[in-house]
């Protein structure tokens, strides 16, 4: 499956990594099954980074990116305090990243979508370290992890 979900700074943090042709199947079972975790490993989030930057297309349908936000809006039910960062190189994952982003606007999550993983990694850094005052995606494992492919 192209798509991989991993946690990372000690379970602060979790990375969701979508590569090559993802389908609107793949994507909501994935999601699904990382948001059905129990409450306490939910509540122990500090961020996330979705990487679609190595995507070459998707059949997602609107209705899906609408289920996994109202997915996370419950989510955030348990943890308010995720900084969000999504990023998408393709117009279409751009496109379905931004719908998602406004969809989920009623939490109380701070989500912002890029083009590059690189500014995404980059804000996801500064707003942790003013909110929550620690170092988030750090060097090491997270970077093998992201070039992993």
């Amino acid at each position: 499956m192209p798509i991989e979900i991993k946690d990372m700074d000690a379970g602060r943090g979790v990375i969701i990594r979508g590569w090559g042709f993802l389908t609107d199947q793949e994507y909501k079972q994935a999601l699904r099954e990382h948001l059905t975790q129990t409450t306490e490993k939910l509540q122990g989030y500090y961020w996330s980074l979705s990487d679609f930057t190595a995507m070459t297309g998707t059949d997602a349908k609107t209705e899906t990116i609408r289920e996994v936000a109202q997915m996370c809006v419950g989510a955030a039910e348990s943890n308010v305090n995720p900084v969000v960062a999504i990023a998408g190189t393709k117009d279409l994952a751009f496109g379905l990243s931004r719908m998602f982003e406004m969809l989920v606007s009623e939490s109380h999550w701070q989500v912002s979508v890029f083009r590059t993983q690189e500014e995404a990694i980059s804000w996801i850094r500064k707003i942790v370290k003013e909110r929550f005052d620690f170092d988030a995606v750090q060097e090491g494992e997270s970077s093998e992890f992201m070039k992993n492919s």
